[in-house]
């Protein structure tokens, strides 16, 4: 708003009075559109910025169309998640797009295979309510995390069917669906933590899965398993995380594997706090009798007991990027039809969970 009190409304009409210049030429000018010389460009932003004028985003909308909206589905929940979300924010806030948050309560199943029948009808009901929210509030695009909630790859076809541009992070969809994603380089992270491993003179590998339905559990094993079977006298045993067993309880399944591991490395951070506790219970200590390395260097991990090694993901830039390809789509400077598959450089965080045999 005007500081002083005697200037006029912020209007349209009120800049192209003061600016001596007609008022669809002020419209044009503040709408970016071709025409005004340089000269009138500048005499009638002066005169916007004297005046406080706030372009008036719903008006905009119903001309051009588009909402300057994306929404944003994926989880809150940890401090991996609550960075990506910040480099979205900023991202579509420096493109001048408003981000809309929706949250459906994540499903306790996970199943090996994507069933519609597991999920309960109530969730399944939210779940669809909230894609219709989006939809109703005419979202440019939007970015979700699938496995937050399976039915979104049921209801994929939703955003896809109105032409609404979809970004995936962190998990690919089956290629029939064609949509963009942004993840961070998995098996490269599990290739990085056996080297690391492997460096130490560790030969008798584990490894904890998360759930292989995702993409990411998928490409971290790849990653781990092929470098430790392509290194002479090394071995790899992996067991997998299930929905009715316990992460501890799995953990406790690969330590009492004979020959035990010396070192495990884990599909994810939370899976490593359970390692810890099944290592307690059978009297191992971290790192002397076993190393462990984890990913996504959640915010617990340096205060885990011993501080944990990890894989870090730029977390912050994944988001960033998941919202520059929506806006991308949406603005048309991605032409192609070509499904864009990024995925952003992991480094490793070294703390005091490892050490040489």
């Amino acid at each position: 708003m005007p500081t002083d009190p005697l200037l006029p409304r912020p209007t349209q009409a009120n800049i192209a009075k003061l600016a001596g210049v007609s008022r669809p030429t002020v419209s044009l000018v503040l709408s970016g559109g071709p025409g005004p010389s340089k000269a009138t460009q500048r005499k009638v932003i002066a005169v916007a910025k004297r005046l406080g004028y706030r372009p008036n985003l719903l008006v905009r909308g119903m001309k051009s169309g588009k909402s300057q909206s994306v929404g944003i589905l994926v989880p809150p929940v940890d401090s991996y998640w609550a960075e990506v979300l910040r480099g979205i924010h900023d991202e579509l806030v420096g493109a001048e797009y408003i981000p809309i948050l929706m949250w459906a309560h994540q499903s306790t199943i996970q199943p090996t295979k994507f069933d519609s029948s597991l999920i309960p009808e109530r969730e399944a009901n939210d779940g669809l309510k909230v894609i219709y929210h989006l939809l109703d509030r005419r979202v440019d695009a939007v970015i979700l995390w699938p496995p937050f909630a399976a039915l979104y790859e049921q209801h994929i076809h939703e955003f896809l069917s109105r032409k609404v541009p979809v970004v995936t992070i962190d998990h690919d969809l089956p290629r029939a669906f064609n949509t963009d994603s942004v993840s961070a380089n998995d098996r490269a992270g599990g290739k990085l933590a056996a080297t690391h491993l492997l460096e130490l003179g560790h030969r008798r590998l584990g490894h904890l899965t998360g759930f292989l339905n995702h993409s990411w559990a998928r490409d971290r094993r790849d990653g781990f398993e092929k470098t430790v079977r392509a290194f002479p006298g090394a071995t790899c045993t992996t067991v997998e995380l299930t929905s009715s067993c316990p992460v501890v309880e799995k953990a406790m399944e690969l330590l009492q594997h004979k020959p035990r591991p010396t070192a495990v490395f884990a599909g994810i951070d939370t899976i490593a706090a359970g390692l810890y506790k099944a290592a307690a219970k059978l009297g191992l200590k971290i790192p002397r009798d076993l190393s462990v390395v984890g990913f996504a260097d959640l915010s617990f991990s340096p205060w885990l007991t011993p501080p944990l090694t990890t894989i870090k993901p730029d977390s912050y830039n994944i988001g960033r990027r998941a919202a520059s390809l929506a806006v991308d789509r949406v603005e048309g400077r991605i032409q192609t039809t070509k499904a864009q598959k990024l995925q952003m450089a992991v480094d490793l965080t070294l703390r005091a969970s490892t050490r040489a045999v």
